[in-house]
């Protein structure tokens, strides 16, 4: 399969609200994935994260996912003043981005830029 083929499949799966595992390159090894294994949900979707932490990680539904930004945007979701590589900082996120529905969201949270 090439690669354009694979990535309409992905993107199709991701709009269909559904997650898939990201494997690439050479294995990572640490405590979060940078850019090799990944997990691919849309941060949209208000189950997500729920979903993700009860039948992928099988962890607490309350812990947070890091989203990724491609690097030239995320001074337009995050006040943050510097980067961010190997995602170590959390950053407030910008009010215009913070979920208007749902008043209880963390205000702030770790990314990964990409």
């Amino acid at each position: 399969m090439n690669d354009v083929k694979l990535f309409d499949i992905c993107a199709q799966t991701l709009a269909d609200g559904k997650a898939l595992g990201w494997f690439q390159g050479r294995m990572e090894f640490g405590p979060r994935a940078l850019g090799n294994r990944s997990i691919l949900a849309d941060a949209r979707s208000p189950s997500m994260q729920s979903l993700l932490n009860l039948k992928v990680k099988y962890r607490e539904s309350f812990r947070p996912f890091a989203p990724s930004v491609l690097r030239e945007d995320v001074n337009e979701w995050f006040d943050l003043d510097r980067d961010s590589p190997y995602m170590l900082l959390v950053a407030d996120i910008a009010r215009s981005k913070r979920n208007r529905d749902d008043p209880g969201a963390a205000g702030a949270i770790r990314y990964r830029p990409a």
